[in-house]
């Protein structure tokens, strides 16, 4: 996780806007804007009223996000790997 230090330095280094439409942020995902839109609706990631976002705040939302969904899919291979061992348990 990125400490508080690193976001500044991080900050210091790209001097970025305090808030981004969700086109921008698109870019600094490397995502499309209808993608950012869905995962604001979604409430992955938080808009405010007038439909910006903060930048920090939605790329971190973001990258706990993504990190979420890494976890689940190596426990969905670790799972695949169980059954083709049981399956080749009961074949024996």
């Amino acid at each position: 996780m990125i400490t508080e230090t690193e976001l500044a330095e991080i900050d210091a280094l790209v001097k970025a806007p305090e808030t981004v439409t969700a086109g921008e942020l698109a870019d600094w995902l490397g995502l499309t804007a209808n993608r950012v839109s869905a995962l604001a609706r979604e409430g992955v990631m938080p808009r405010e009223a007038d439909k910006r976002f903060a930048l920090r705040a939605a790329i971190r939302a973001y990258c706990d996000h993504a990190r979420a969904g890494a976890t689940g899919r190596r426990a969905d291979t670790e799972l695949a790997a169980e059954k083709l061992r049981l399956a080749k348990e009961q074949a024996d």
